[in-house]
């Protein structure tokens, strides 16, 4: 059931042409934001799963003296995405134990963007420095992965 929500509110996401901040889904959130959480954490989470699957074909593809640094910055900005996940989901808890009927979350959820954006960026810098991926081979999981987070944006404000 958690699975097909997310699923849903990602085609929700992907299909809605205004921004977060402006929409029915945003004002929802900001009335029951705990709702959203764990589902807005699962679908960080299958960005970083993609995002760790692209990465890993692209470092193949990179020049032996770039990837053990392509590696140590993948790495932190992964690391990055959990601290934030973490904090968002100790704050989730400490609210449901105050019994806070609409605590704000926008800034833990600002963080979380920041820290994949890290990540896209990254993977963005890589794709592109590789000699041997070129303008026109395609990397599995790219396009899915870049929907992804173009989705995830949306949750800024």
């Amino acid at each position: 059931m958690k699975k097909a929500l997310s699923t849903f509110m990602l085609a929700v996401m992907l299909t809605t042409s205004t921004s977060a901040c402006n929409s029915k889904w945003w004002q929802d959130f900001q009335n029951n934001p705990a709702q959203y959480i764990d589902s807005y954490i699962t679908q960080v989470n299958a960005y970083v799963t993609t995002a760790e699957a692209v990465f890993a074909a692209i470092i193949v593809l990179l020049p032996a003296d770039q990837q053990a640094a392509a590696e140590q910055a993948f790495a932190k900005a992964v690391a990055g995405v959990q601290h934030a996940i973490q904090a968002l989901k100790d704050a989730e808890a400490a609210a449901a134990a105050a019994q806070q009927s609409n605590p704000d979350f926008t800034a833990l959820i600002n963080a979380v963007v920041d820290a994949i954006t890290q990540v896209q960026a990254i993977i963005d810098e890589f794709k592109t420095g590789s000699p041997r991926l070129g303008a026109p081979r395609q990397i599995a999981g790219y396009d899915e992965l870049h929907a992804t987070y173009a989705a995830l944006l949306r949750y800024k404000h």
